[in-house]
Order: C-alpha cells, then sequence, then structure tokens
C-alpha cells in the first residue's frame, strides 16, 4: 500500500441474531428470523405479516411482556440475544361489560 492510496473501506460487521416469534396457538410452528440487531421492528412486523398472511395492523409482537413499538425501536435496545423468543398475539377490538 502507498502512501497516497485511500485506507480501504472496512464496515463494522453487524451482529446477526435468530429469534422466534411464536403463536398463541401451539399447533402452529414458531416462525425463525436472522435479523440484524440495528433492524427496527416494523421489518420485522412487515415480515411477519407476509409469513402469517395477516395484515400488519392486526397483531402485536411483545417480548417479556412490553409491546415492541414498530418504527423506533430494535432488537439492541431491548436488549434481544440469539434465540430469543417474540410472542405473537392477536389484536383484538371491541367488546362490552354487559349491564344487568
Amino acid at each position: 500500500m502507498t502512501a497516497n492510496s485511500p485506507a480501504p473501506d472496512i464496515k463494522p460487521k453487524t451482529q446477526k441474531i435468530t429469534l422466534k416469534v411464536k403463536c398463541p396457538d401451539a399447533s402452529e410452528e414458531p416462525l425463525i428470523l436472522k435479523v440484524k440487531q440495528s433492524t427496527t421492528f416494523i421489518k420485522i412486523y412487515n415480515a411477519v405479516a407476509e409469513q402469517r398472511g395477516v395484515a400488519r395492523t392486526s397483531f402485536r409482537l411483545q417480548f417479556d411482556g412490553q409491546n415492541l413499538v414498530p418504527n423506533d425501536s430494535t432488537p439492541a435496545d431491548m436488549g434481544m440475544e440469539e434465540e430469543e423468543c417474540i410472542d405473537f398475539l392477536i389484536e383484538q377490538v371491541g367488546g362490552s361489560h354487559s349491564r344487568l
């Protein structure tokens, strides 16, 4: 390498982790996703919606009892590690108390 040649472009290696998305219905296999720690949850929501064949707004994803915010958080923000499980919950709308 000469003194005038530019330094090679070295990108930091981003670590990918495997996440399991579990359905409440035990008959379905968990969905396995391999993502970067810096991937926003909107991409994970979109992948789950496509794989499950449902609208992106019809379900929630939870990790350790906390809803995963689609637009601004990442697996790194939530402290997720390899083989972590995410819960897939169908959004329920409606219902009321009955009056006696």
